[in-house]
């Protein structure tokens, strides 16, 4: 099993060369192995305090461990997107978003422990503010 962690974490790091040589937005390489992360906190965090699955019984690598290497390989990525003389990259970084869905998903599995009812939690921090 090591071995298709390992062939799995050399894909990661082939596709994101890819898309940098194709002039996408590198950064956003990250964001599925996060959201993948956060639906595995989900689903572990709800009803009994089922803990996930260890990395050591899986063929992948752990979703949290991808999504930070692709992120380490970002400045390897960037230049050869700059060599192929891509357009700037947008100001907005498309890993900022996943900030709000993290901290939506905590709130969720936090209330869910509590045994709260969650349609009355809100589903957004700013609505929070207005109550």
């Amino acid at each position: 099993m090591p071995h298709s962690r390992t062939v799995e974490k050399e894909a990661d790091h082939v596709g994101l060369m890819f898309a940098a040589r194709a002039c996408f937005d590198v950064r956003a390489g990250s964001l599925l192995w996060k959201k993948m992360s956060l639906q595995e906190k989900v689903m572990s965090g709800e009803g009994d305090e089922t803990l996930p699955l260890p990395e050591f019984f899986s063929t992948h690598p752990d979703s949290l461990k991808r999504a930070q290497h692709l992120d380490f390989l970002l400045p390897q990525a960037e230049a050869w997107r700059n060599d192929m003389s891509c357009p700037k990259l947008p100001k907005e970084d498309p890993r900022e978003a996943i900030k709000l869905l993290s901290a939506l998903v905590d709130n969720h599995v936090a209330a869910s422990k509590a045994k709260q009812d969650l349609r009355k939690v809100p589903l957004h921090p700013e609505a929070v503010k207005k109550s």
